[in-house]
């Protein structure tokens, strides 16, 4: 009985891991084409082949939906019987979920902050800049698709900036005081010589 007790609780415990795995590999997926930019300079995770930012409406309402849907699957799952280093991963995992609902629905940057959008679209060209070496094709056909979308970025921040704040202009308009002849300099060093 004590052997079939313990097989069952094995298997079962597997069963939920293993909805686990899945779950934690499709939210880190899912987050990598997601995420925003960062404007502090330090790349946070590898982005899928062609990723660009995307933060039209239509975009931020899919962003909600996923993540309602990473939360129920989240919620479904009982890891009260697993081992602590399990169940610290599944704390994890919702910690990370938690954090999206955070950037989505307190801090609300898309609505926000201008400043958002200058990580959007120019530091997103920053993250395949400072990356080490080697400058390669694929690297120089990722910074030529970022510029490509930052007009695109700049109509989202037109449409979504609906409650942008005065502190978070004036921080944005700042930093873009220069920013022309800042991306001139950049591109002319990328220039074979």
């Amino acid at each position: 009985m004590k052997i079939a007790l313990a097989l069952f609780l094995l298997i079962t415990s597997s069963v939920f891991a293993d909805d686990f795995d899945t779950l934690a590999r499709d939210f880190w997926n899912w987050r990598a084409a997601e995420q925003p930019v960062s404007g502090d300079d330090i790349p946070r995770i590898d982005r899928p082949a062609n990723w660009m930012p995307k933060w039209a409406q239509s975009d931020i309402a899919e962003y909600k939906k996923a993540l309602s849907g990473f939360e129920d699957r989240w919620k479904k799952i009982d890891a009260s019987s697993w081992p602590v280093s399990k169940q610290v991963d599944y704390r994890l995992i919702g910690s990370g979920i938690a954090r999206v609902r955070w950037e989505l629905e307190v801090l609300r940057s898309s609505e926000r902050d201008p400043l958002f959008y200058t990580q959007q679209s120019l530091g997103a060209v920053f993250l395949y800049l400072v990356q080490p070496a080697p400058f390669d094709e694929s690297r120089t056909s990722a910074i030529v698709l970022q510029m490509k979308n930052i007009p695109q970025i700049v109509e989202d921040a037109k449409r979504n900036l609906n409650d942008a704040r005065a502190p978070f202009a004036q921080l944005a308009i700042e930093q873009l005081k220069d920013v022309r002849a800042s991306v001139e300099k950049s591109m002319a060093q990328l220039k074979p010589h």
